[in-house]
């Protein structure tokens, strides 16, 4: 009975310092397996990174001008983005759009140049994106083909304002979706009657980074 007892205690022993051994290594392989999660990520983020991209879709006017042009027509743009860590960017943009002008072979159409601040956190949940929203502020010029109901040309300060998700690759290049609201809050009018419209685009985008 006593070399049994002895038998039980030299296995308890052996288990206790075989735990005491491996655990260790479960413990770092966890760590490494986080770590190159975790570098994953950070190489997929944005630090320090300049993103140039292109964008195409479809986009409007709104407001009363609406009663003269098409409710909708492409848009398209160009970005270069700027961003000193992986929750904050630095944008500036050329969008525009092009709606047709109803009975008659013109079109309306609007271009806009513009800067502004987007703020949003890289993810991972089984696929690497970056939602953001964005605002800032935008100079726009509104133009007409020749037409007989009355719309001519004019110039805008407008605050573009949106939603935005980016999502990774394994390469340098991303591609995503965003939506854009350009509020017109001082210019002049396309119209006696239409007053300073405002402008949307939803696009899809295509980025690479440097």
């Amino acid at each position: 009975m006593l070399n049994k007892n002895k038998g039980w205690r030299w296995a308890g022993l052996t288990a206790l310092l075989a735990g005491l051994l491996f655990s260790p290594g479960r413990s770092q392989a966890q760590e490494e397996g986080e770590s190159r999660v975790e570098r994953w990520v950070n190489d997929k983020a944005d630090d320090n990174q300049l993103k140039l991209g292109v964008n195409f879709g479809v986009g409007g006017f709104v407001g009363g001008v609406n009663d003269y042009v098409s409710s909708g027509g492409p848009a398209w743009g160009i970005t270069a983005t700027l961003a000193p860590d992986r929750a904050l960017s630095y944008e500036a943009a050329y969008f525009g759009n092009s709606n047709a002008i109803d009975g008659t072979s013109s079109r309306l159409s609007h271009n806009q140049l513009q800067a502004t601040v987007q703020l949003g956190p890289t993810l991972e949940t089984g696929v690497s994106w970056k939602p953001y929203i964005f605002g800032g502020l935008g100079v726009s010029l509104i133009s007409a083909g020749g037409n007989d109901v009355g719309l001519g040309s004019a110039l805008e300060f407008t605050l573009p304002v949106g939603v935005g998700a980016d999502f990774f690759t394994d390469s340098t290049f991303r591609v995503g979706l965003r939506g854009q609201y350009n509020v017109a809050f001082l210019g002049g009018s396309v119209a006696a009657d239409a007053g300073l419209p405002d402008t949307f685009s939803t696009t899809l985008t295509a980025q690479a980074r440097f």
